[in-house]
């Protein structure tokens, strides 16, 4: 697990967006209340579990915000341990292929793939990436 070259893909591909200034300012507010990188982990956890909420409702738009809001949350964790570098690498994974099957479900296709394709820069066997990138 390389979770410093993987930060480095998530912040260019996830923070490369318009308007993610007013998002940044947001997730910079909670950084300073809850700097602990434990605490940020699980905020994205929590950001993952209610994305996953809205997917089953087909709430495929809500659910991807949400997993985009928690990934570029994930790209400000300070990893001090091999846990966390365990969770950190976990969720960045599930995160980007969540973020996949949503692109995929709303006809977004070639972002869809291109999430695919970071997860199996870092996860090469990764079967959900590799069937998801063949559709």
């Amino acid at each position: 697990m390389d979770p410093m070259g993987l930060q480095a893909v998530l912040i260019g591909f996830h923070l490369d967006d318009d308007g993610v200034g007013e998002e940044l300012s947001g997730i910079l507010n909670f950084m300073m209340q809850f700097g602990e990188p434990d605490d940020l982990l699980q905020m994205c956890v929590n950001m993952k579990e209610e994305g996953n909420l809205l997917f089953k409702k087909n709430l495929y738009d809500e659910a991807l915000s949400m997993y985009d809001k928690a990934t570029k949350l994930l790209c400000f964790a300070l990893i001090e341990n091999e846990e966390q570098n365990s969770r950190f690498f976990d969720l960045a994974i599930s995160l980007n292929l969540n973020l996949a099957l949503c692109a995929f479900k709303l006809n977004l296709f070639a972002q869809g793939r291109e999430l695919c394709s970071i997860v199996l820069n870092f996860y090469p066997a990764n079967v959900k990436a590799l069937y998801r990138r063949a559709l």
